[in-house]
């Protein structure tokens, strides 16, 4: 091999056959300093971590693929975020299934403490949210200082189907007036846990409505928010597809 050979092929970054046969050979000092590498050729045959690699070429693609299995998988903060959105779906879709199972008995348990408001939307926007909420919501004011009631069994179990219905359409429009407020989410969680499925086809356009309006919403909020929006759109998305 001649010196032009030699350092073409050390600008490649392969090792001169010469070389390797006979390391003692006098290299010049630029070439001590280039760079060298073995050529890696494309794999003859498919390589997998159980073959024997038969030459150095496979043994390198070989311990590449090895690297590939040790590194810890890369997620970015949006897929993880949208996991934990999915698994949270897939737990109230249990804990909803449980509800149904057992409401007979958590009647029982759990005794009504209080008269139901009926259909007066205002009457239940005080009970679930309270009359500081109401007061932000509608222009009446309440008079009166009331404490939300959370969304507890001893409600939630005495609750027809049309009322479960109807409440889900007040939370809407209270949604609609002061956004997805961590109480509105909470109840409309609970709600959606009462709500027997299938849902009938009126029922299945309410929430295609609610998911449209929760959608739109996503554009302009805060990240407490942001998860209280997608959490409630995975469940609607996993357990209340048309």
């Amino acid at each position: 091999m001649d010196c032009l050979e030699a350092e073409k092929s050390y600008a490649l970054g392969i090792l001169p056959v010469d070389f390797a046969v006979n390391p003692k050979r006098g290299i010049d000092e630029e070439e001590i300093f280039t760079t060298l590498a073995l050529e890696v050729r494309p794999p003859a045959r498919p390589i997998t971590l159980d073959v024997y690699p038969q030459d150095g070429s496979e043994f390198i693609h070989q311990s590449r693929l090895q690297e590939l299995y040790t590194m810890e998988p890369f997620f970015t903060a949006r897929q993880i975020n949208m996991y934990n959105y999915r698994m949270a779906a897939q737990d109230f879709e249990k804990r909803a299934t449980r509800f149904q199972d057992d409401r007979i008995l958590m009647i029982k348990k759990f005794p009504l403490k209080f008269d139901l408001p009926g259909k007066d939307a205002k009457e239940w926007c005080k009970v679930c949210l309270g009359s500081k909420l109401y007061n932000e919501i509608y222009d009446e004011p309440c008079s009166e200082e009331v404490e939300a009631c959370l969304p507890s069994f001893s409600i939630l179990c005495h609750l027809e189907q049309h009322m479960v219905r109807s409440l889900l359409k007040y939370a809407y429009r209270w949604f609609l007036a002061i956004n997805m407020h961590d109480s509105i989410a909470k109840w409309v969680y609970s709600l959606l846990t009462c709500l027997e499925r299938p849902v009938e086809k009126k029922c299945q356009k309410f929430l295609e409505i609610f998911k449209s309006a929760m959608r739109q919403r996503l554009r302009a909020c805060d990240e407490c928010e942001d998860k209280q929006l997608h959490m409630l759109l995975a469940i609607l998305d996993l357990s209340f597809m048309d």
